[in-house]
């Protein structure tokens, strides 16, 4: 049977890879443009490896490799047995797919037990240990030792701060190695592979209020048959649940899930997760449960300071916002039946060409056939223009009749408002805040301040959450109708979902899609690229590209359209690049990156005419 790296390999050479030992150096094959050997691919063996874009600082395992290429990957990836003996802790923990310091940040150590070498680990009930001569019984534990949850309490707290759900394994060291490798892990100590005991199921419905379970157990018949009796337990006891197939060989575990795919493994384990919600009160109720922990935090914070401190009300704010969303039904694992797909559908082919908002850039609108509902996302390095594009389509879209919300968090409301006035008049944005204009142009600044007035609205609070703008939809639409929503940028919003970058991007796009969800609104978002990251780049021509964003994972997948823009003079300026003539001066290129549900075209530059401070205009 071909191997995964044979696959690989046959790709690499049609792509022109150099090969070098163990590793494959050549141009990173989705980065259009990329014209250096920065990017390797390394293999371990025959299933696992990595890939690196040195450029970029960008890394991944093998089998990401694979799905970003379109290599098809083994049906049942092979595994390695894990029942045999062992040197140490060290390579038990290299067999079993992390580091050494994973085991030993969570109080694994190797002892002596009865004689025999071990490893010993502690647990809330007290001691296990692990035998590491390869004879049996391969598991011990104290005398007196009962069966207890390991890894509960940070599995549930991680899955609260990504709103996921957590992941049910089998064996503590499906928990540590699970756990390093950013899955919200956790499992029963003693005997994982039956229904929960009375007083683990008992807990588990005290700690976990977000209710949805992914059971990711052994692949072999024991394993199997346990994670059916495990759903059908949890399912009784009001639990959302989807049993995974890890699609490894005979006894693969979790380890071996992780070992292929590491930081994408709680990814593509959510990818595969199937949760059926059966009513629209039952996804309510799961919301709504899921918030529990947040309101009795809250109300902790309430009872014990100032109830106007910002911290209360911004928290008082996203809740607000989010029991808003779950009241108007938005959960989307829901239950569609065949009928009601089929009413869609015929919905979706007879207005999938009509009522798309335009751009007002010829091209593009051709091309796009219109911005409907969705989230229509612009990516671009500092100094590419895409406040400038933005506000183009804002004075467009109020030109023509349309109203529009907007959320400016890069500069405050007025000068926004000027951008959109500069455009509509024609002038750069110097003439209006210098008081420049000429007798004609004062005389259409009253005609385009009156549709600035009838036809915007501003949300100027930097304390508004993604999920918040619900509420400021709703009243707008309280005073007339409402056909598109800009958010400009939405890079400065993520700082409040944590500190780390792709949960940023993973939470705060997780929410904008349940807006555009709600409203069935047009979204038009700005998207910062690392200028720094873009500019250091060895090509002359630094075209955007899908994974050129910060927390690219939720930008990509959140995006209906996907667009880049590039203004080549810019880096020529700035001494980063050379003059081009197919990128010359005042030509800035749109990038058309992705639509949703349609093919790539190759003749995704569109050429537009941009005059700084001014606006996008059709280049002819």
């Amino acid at each position: 049977m071909e191997t995964t790296r044979q696959r690989v390999e046959a790709y690499l050479v049609s792509k022109g890879f150099k090969r070098k030992g163990d590793s494959w150096d050549g141009v990173c094959p989705w980065r259009h443009g990329a014209d250096n050997d920065s990017f390797r691919v390394t293999f371990n063996d025959d299933e696992h490896g990595a890939w690196i874009d040195r450029t970029h600082s960008e890394s991944g395992s093998l089998y990401e490799f694979c799905q970003r290429v379109g290599i098809a990957l083994p049906d049942k990836s092979p595994t390695n047995d894990t029942k045999r003996g062992y040197t140490g802790l060290e390579d038990y923990a290299r067999a079993h797919w992390a580091p050494l310091e994973a085991f030993v940040a969570g109080g694994w150590q190797e002892c002596k037990i009865n004689g025999r070498p071990a490893i010993s680990f502690r647990t809330k009930n007290g001691l296990r240990y692990r035998h590491i001569d390869g004879k049996k019984p391969h598991f011990i534990n104290e005398k007196g030792y009962t069966s207890c949850w390991y890894g509960i309490d940070r599995a549930i707290t991680v899955a609260s701060e990504m709103q996921s759900p957590i992941v049910l394994t089998n064996g503590e060291a499906s928990v540590v190695v699970g756990q390093y490798w950013g899955v919200p892990a956790l499992a029963v100590t003693s005997g994982s592979e039956k229904k929960l005991a009375d007083h683990l199921l008992a807990e588990l419905k005290v700690k976990w209020a977000g209710k949805r379970i992914i059971i990711a157990l052994d692949c072999d018949d024991t394993g199997r048959k346990a994670a059916q009796d495990l759903a059908a337990q949890l399912t009784e006891n009001e639990f959302v649940v989807s049993v995974v197939d890890l699609m490894l060989s005979d006894k693969g575990d979790l380890c071996d899930f992780c070992g292929l795919y590491e930081r994408g493994a709680f990814a593509e384990l959510q990818r595969r997760a199937t949760f059926k919600v059966q009513t629209k009160a039952d996804a309510m109720l799961l919301g709504l449960q899921a918030m529990q922990p947040e309101l009795a935090k809250l109300e902790r914070l309430l009872a014990a300071g100032d109830r106007k401190s910002p911290t209360a009300i911004e928290q008082l704010e996203k809740l607000y916002a989010r029991i808003g969303n779950v009241l108007r039904g938005m959960p989307s694992n829901v239950r569609i039946t065949g009928d009601q797909m089929a009413d869609m559908l015929a919905i979706q082919y007879s207005t999938t060409d009509a009522g798309g908002l335009e751009a007002g850039l010829r091209l593009l609108d051709e091309r796009r056939k219109g911005f409907s509902a969705g989230i229509h996302i612009v990516l671009g390095a500092t100094g590419m223009g895409k406040s400038t594009f933005m506000q183009s389509i804002a004075g467009h879209l109020i030109k023509t009749g349309h109203r529009v919300l907007i959320m400016p968090t890069e500069m405050d409301a007025l000068q926004w408002a000027i951008g959109v006035c500069a455009y509509l008049l024609g002038v750069t944005t110097d003439v209006i805040v210098d008081k420049r204009l000429n007798p004609e142009q004062q005389s259409r600044y009253g005609d385009v301040l009156a549709l600035v007035q009838s036809n915007t609205v501003f949300v100027t609070s930097n304390r508004v959450t993604i999920a918040g703008l619900q509420q400021h939809i709703d009243d707008t639409r309280q005073t007339g109708a409402l056909d598109a929503v800009i958010i400009d940028s939405m890079s400065n919003l993520m700082g409040q979902y944590g500190d780390n970058f792709a949960m940023q991007g993973h939470h705060a796009y997780g929410e904008l899609i349940g807006l555009r969800n709600a409203t069935k609104l047009p979204f038009f978002v700005t998207h910062q690229i690392d200028g720094r990251k873009k500019s250091a780049e060895s090509n002359n021509i630094k075209l955007p590209n899908l994974y050129d964003a910060s927390g690219s994972s939720g930008v990509e997948n959140a995006a209906d359209t996907l667009l880049g823009i590039y203004y080549h003079h810019y880096y020529v300026q700035k001494g980063f690049s050379k003059p081009d003539e197919e990128f010359p001066e005042g030509v800035a290129h749109i990038v058309m990156l992705k639509v949703r549900g349609r093919a790539a075209r190759e003749d995704s530059l569109i050429p537009t005419k941009l005059i700084r401070g001014q606006g996008f205009y059709n280049l002819r």
